[in-house]
């Protein structure tokens, strides 16, 4: 049989486990959350910038989303082309509230271009989203440009 001290001893210490574990779980959780918060900015800041006149070229599979941001002032025009390239895919523009403007998608095809046409109702940052949507190819590739922007 354990004494009374021994006891009480082995308690302590299982007491003290608990609360070294616990408090690894807590800090642990904390920085998956600083991490998660960290990896969302690191996304923004990984999103290509559009600029007038210059072709991004990228290669998409089913599913991915590509994300492009350009600055529009209010009033201005915007006509962006997506050309597929053995890809069908959607494109959509995105106002600076996060809200879905337009979307571009002509469906069962994968050669001909979509096109998004727009002006702007207010100033900021708009987002255009390219998303491969045809599951009977599972990847291609795609460019995108903005024709005109006045």
């Amino acid at each position: 049989m354990h004494s009374a001290p021994s006891r009480k001893k082995a308690t302590q210490q299982w007491i003290g486990l608990f609360f070294l574990s616990l408090t690894l779980s807590i800090n642990t959780g904390l920085a998956r959350g600083e991490q998660s918060s960290s990896n969302q900015a690191s996304a923004r800041d990984t999103q290509l910038v559009l600029e007038k006149g210059r072709d991004v070229e990228r290669e998409v599979l089913v599913g991915e989303t590509h994300s492009f941001r350009l600055y529009l002032k209010a009033g201005e025009f915007l006509q962006v082309v997506i050309h597929q390239r053995g890809v069908n895919v959607s494109a959509t523009l995105i106002n600076p509230k996060g809200g879905k403007l337009i979307e571009a998608n002509t469906p069962r095809t994968i050669q001909e271009a979509e096109w998004i046409t727009y002006i702007a109702a207010s100033a900021g940052e708009y987002r255009i989203d390219v998303q491969g949507v045809e599951k009977v190819t599972p990847s291609g590739r795609y460019s995108i440009r903005v024709e005109e922007k006045k």
